[in-house]
């Protein structure tokens, strides 16, 4: 099943990985920039590669969760 990826769908995901922690936390574990990251949840946008992949290692679930919600 291909399912659309957009940016709302990745940080609904984001807010089901990181459970109690907040966006800060997550920020000061993948060692991104918090406003950028701030910015791109407002907009519903998609994080690049690298950034996806930084988020992903922070909250412990799989680039494929976070873009899908489906786990393997």
């Amino acid at each position: 099943m291909n399912k659309k990826v957009d940016g709302y769908r990745f940080w609904k995901n984001v807010d089901i990985a990181i459970q109690s922690r907040t966006i800060l936390d997550i920020d000061n574990e993948s060692k991104l920039n918090y406003k950028t990251i701030k910015t791109q949840r407002s907009n519903n946008t998609l994080p690049n590669g690298e950034d996806l992949y930084s988020i992903a290692k922070a909250v412990g679930v799989s680039m494929e969760f976070l873009l899908t919600g489906e786990k393997k």
